[in-house]
C-alpha cells in the first residue's frame, strides 16, 4: 500500500435549507452515469438525509437504500454510535446501464479525533490494540463490515457475483470546525472506488457494507455507478485537483 498527504483544506458553508449538500461531491464517470445520494437535512420539507427524520432511508435523488448497522442508529443529524464502532449498508441498482463497471461511494463523517486520518479512512473494522495518541485501542465493528468496506455485486437475477475491497480510497473534501446536530469537529468525504471492468458477467446492482469508527457522526452518503471505469480517486501523478475536489489523502489498496 502507498499513501500521500497534502496540506489542502476545503471550506464549506453551513447548509441553511433542506437538501443542501454539506460535503458530498459529484464526480464525473462519463456517459451513462447513475447516482443516488442522501444530503444533510436542515430546514423544512421532506427529510431525505440520514437523520432520524428519514427512517425509511429515502434518498434525495436516485434509486437506492441505506441503513445504519447496530450499534449505530439514526440520530438527529445522521448515523451515530456512542456504544462502540458501527457501520452502514447501502445499495443501488442500474436502471439504464447494461453493466456496472465503476462504483464510487462517499461517506461524509465527522472524523474521530482519537485516531489518525488514515485510520478514519482505511480502518477495516477489525479491533485495534495500541497505545499511541493516533491509534488507541478500538473494538471491532459489526461482523458484516469486517475487512471492508466491502462491495458485493450482483447480476440481473440478484445472484452474488463477487465481494471485493475498494480499489482506491481517498478523502476528496474536508471542512474543519463544523457543527452539525450538536456535534462539532472536522467533516471529511471519505471516498471509496471499485473497478469492476474485469468482471465478465453483467453487473446490475451493488451493495456496500462499511465499518465506521465510534463517535463518527455520519451525515451524508452518495453512490455513483458507471458503465466504464474512470478513476476519480487519482494517483498522485495524475493531478489531485483535476476534478475540482480537495484531495487530502489517497491510498491504493492492493
Amino acid at each position: 500500500m502507498t499513501s500521500i498527504r497534502l496540506s489542502v483544506i476545503g471550506a464549506i458553508a453551513a447548509a441553511s435549507s433542506a437538501h443542501a449538500a454539506l460535503l458530498i461531491q459529484a464526480p464525473s464517470l462519463g456517459s451513462g452515469q447513475e447516482s443516488v445520494y442522501w444530503e444533510y437535512f436542515e430546514g423544512t420539507g421532506p427529510n431525505r438525509g440520514l437523520s432520524s427524520g428519514n427512517a425509511a432511508g429515502t434518498p434525495a435523488a436516485g434509486v437506492g437504500t441505506i441503513a445504519p448497522v447496530s450499534p449505530g442508529y439514526r440520530a438527529s443529524a445522521g448515523y451515530y454510535s456512542f456504544m462502540g464502532s458501527f457501520g452502514l449498508t447501502a445499495t443501488t441498482q442500474a436502471t439504464t446501464l447494461s453493466d456496472i463497471q465503476n462504483v464510487v461511494f462517499q461517506r461524509v463523517s465527522m472524523a474521530n479525533p482519537d485516531f489518525s486520518m488514515d485510520v478514519n479512512l482505511n480502518w477495516d473494522g477489525n479491533a485495534i490494540v495500541g497505545a499511541t495518541p493516533d491509534d488507541p485501542s478500538l473494538g471491532a465493528a459489526p461482523s458484516i463490515t469486517l475487512g471492508g468496506p466491502w462491495l458485493s455485486y450482483y447480476d440481473a437475477a440478484d445472484n452474488l457475483l463477487g465481494k471485493i475491497q475498494a480499489t482506491y480510497t481517498g478523502i476528496l473534501a474536508s471542512a474543519t470546525d463544523i457543527t452539525v446536530g450538536g456535534f462539532s469537529g472536522d467533516l471529511n468525504s471519505f471516498t471509496y472506488q471499485w473497478d469492476l471492468s474485469g468482471v465478465t458477467e453483467d453487473v446490475k446492482s451493488v451493495r456496500i457494507d462499511a465499518p465506521i469508527i465510534v463517535h463518527s457522526s455520519t451525515v451524508e452518503a452518495r453512490i455513483d455507478i458507471g458503465g466504464s471505469f474512470v478513476q476519480v480517486v487519482p494517483e498522485p501523478s495524475t493531478g489531485l485537483l483535476s476534478l475540482g475536489m480537495a484531495a487530502l489523502l489517497i491510498r491504493r489498496r492492493r
